[in-house]
């Protein structure tokens, strides 16, 4: 049997378009899951990326949104309503871990210079 291949020997093949042991696998679980996950048996000592077989990568985060101003419009018990960078307005239930309910966002027009703008 093959030795197993490490993360970064999978990806460079899967770039090359070269075969691989296995196509990689990534994945970004919400803290909520991992925490279901520790109560029903996940060892604490070992990480879940480890436990599942998970290929590791790095990411650079960076700002290309239009940097609309984030703001809270709306706070209560069961949900808070916001604004994002990208200018959409979301409802996220404080109750519970899931996607959050896209309620708007702004038009858009174009300006001299062919630059968006929210109109």
């Amino acid at each position: 049997m093959p030795k197993e291949m490490t993360s970064h020997e999978r990806f460079r093949r899967m770039y090359a378009h070269e075969e691989a042991d296995r196509i990689p696998v990534v994945d970004g679980p919400w803290s909520a899951t991992i925490e279901r996950w520790l109560r029903e048996g996940l060892p604490k000592d070992v990480p879940w990326e480890d436990y599942f077989g998970m290929d590791r990568c790095g990411s650079i985060g960076v700002d290309n949104s239009p940097r609309y101003e984030a703001k809270v419009l709306e706070e209560t018990p069961e949900y808070r309503v916001v604004t994002t960078a990208w200018g959409a307005t979301l409802k996220n239930w404080t109750h519970a871990a899931s996607t959050p309910q896209f309620m708007g966002s702004p038009s858009w027009t174009r300006i001299p210079g062919g630059r968006p703008r929210a109109g």
